[in-house]
């Protein structure tokens, strides 16, 4: 895990640098291939699926589809819940399984979160915003006065 929050960071920083591209998702799969048995496995294979995801959702199709359910933040909060609840209750099994499991359930969550949580939460604070506040408030969640103008 550390690892990918580290990529994520690298990635967010030389975000202007980094050339996405089917030859360097394609490269690290082949990479991960050839290094599978080595300690270098579980980077590669998490570096190869980061960069194919990002190159993949910059495709003009997947931008198209502007997806109205942003289920991200939910994944990212139940996914660690997810995992450990998979582990403990059912032992045994590979990690490809775990790993195809837990993203389902932390998917199914994430939908859930947005639906009865997130996208209400976001809805009352627009319908809050847009009401008469008190100018201090305004202040406050806006930064702008209704003096100015």
């Amino acid at each position: 895990m550390p690892f990918s929050f580290a990529l994520g960071a690298l990635c967010a920083i030389y975000k202007d640098k980094i050339n996405l591209s089917s030859q360097l998702s394609i490269g690290l799969i082949i990479l991960t291939y050839v290094f599978w048995e080595t300690v270098a496995q579980q980077a590669l294979f998490y570096a190869s699926i980061f960069f194919t995801a990002i190159f993949i959702s910059t495709w003009k199709p997947i931008v198209k589809l502007a997806l109205k359910w942003d289920i991200s933040y939910g994944i990212y909060v139940y996914g660690w819940p997810a995992q450990q609840l998979v582990t403990s209750v059912i032992p045994g099994h590979s990690r490809w399984l775990d790993m195809l499991i837990t993203i389902a359930i932390a998917a199914v969550c994430g939908c859930l979160s947005w639906v009865f949580v997130e996208r209400p939460s976001l809805k009352f604070g627009r319908e809050f915003l847009k009401q008469q506040l008190p100018e201090r408030a305004r202040l406050f969640f806006t930064g702008v006065s209704s003096k100015s103008g």
